[in-house]
Formats: structure tokens, sequence, C-alpha cells
């Protein structure tokens, strides 16, 4: 009875997951686009985009990170402190690469505006795939119960 549906259903989900997998491969790729660029004019990095996925609960994290550098004896070392975003804005507020040199400023607000809308797809395309999830378990108990001639109450 609702197989059609289902299988409807299921593609549109199916698209979801692909759309979900192109949205992280772009933000990676932003982010070494971000990289290659800031690092041409010849500086030494300031701030870095991290992108970081959690397959479990298929999900992509894009964050601004800031680069610090250590010395030990003579030798400098690297790390990254993620700056904060604050609440739940998809968006940096522009006052956080203050600190950054005009140029790469103004290259790091031109990615972020990019980034940001990454954001909000990411957080639309899981929203429609939790509620896609939940609309197929629901039809795939409404057909069982339909098939077995047993009537469900949903209180």
């Amino acid at each position: 009875m609702f197989e059609n549906h289902i299988a409807q259903i299921i593609r549109f989900k199916n698209q979801l997951d692909t759309d979900f997998e192109q949205y992280a491969a772009t933000a990676k790729a932003l982010s070494e686009q971000f990289l290659n660029e800031a690092s041409a004019k010849g500086r030494s990095l300031q701030i870095v985009v991290s992108v970081s996925r959690d397959k479990r609960f298929r999900s992509v994290t894009i964050r601004w990170s800031k680069v610090l550098y250590r010395y030990v004896g003579d030798k400098r070392t690297s790390y990254v402190n993620h700056l904060p975003k604050g609440g739940t804005r998809s968006r940096y507020p522009d006052n956080t690469f203050s600190y950054l040199p005009a140029e790469t400023r103004a290259l790091a607000l031109r990615y972020e505006y990019w980034l940001s809308m990454l954001r909000q797809a990411i957080k639309a395309n899981r929203k429609l795939a939790v509620s896609t999830r939940a609309n197929i378990r629901a039809f795939e108990k409404i057909q069982a119960s339909v098939v077995a001639g047993t009537e469900q109450r949903a209180y």
C-alpha cells in the first residue's frame, strides 16, 4: 500500500546523504584553498579553517582556528586554538578577524561568507534527513500494522 511512497522517501533521503557528502567535500576544499591563498602571501599563517567530521552522528564542524607558535629550545612548533563563534549562529562575527593584517582579514571574511552558507546548508540538510528517517519509520510501522490487520493507537 505504501511501498511506492516509502521508496520515494528513501530516494530523497539518499539524495540528502549525497548532498551532505558534497557539502563536506566542499568545506574541505575551501579550507585547503584558503590555506593556499593565505600562505601564498609569503607570511606565516595566523589563521586556518578546521573541518572535522563525525561519521557516527553524520555531522561536519567548520571552525576557524588561530595558529599559535611555541618555541621549545631553538625549535618552533605550532598548534591551533579554535576561535569562538558564539551561540547558535552559523557565521562568525566580523570582529573575530580584527587581529589579522588587512589582506588576510579581507581574505578570511570572504571565505567566512562562503563557509557560513555551507554551515546553513549542512544544518538544513541534517534536519531534513532526521525528519525523513522518522517518516520512513512511521510509514513502515503503519504498513506493518495494515498488513497484520491490527490497529495501533498513536497515544
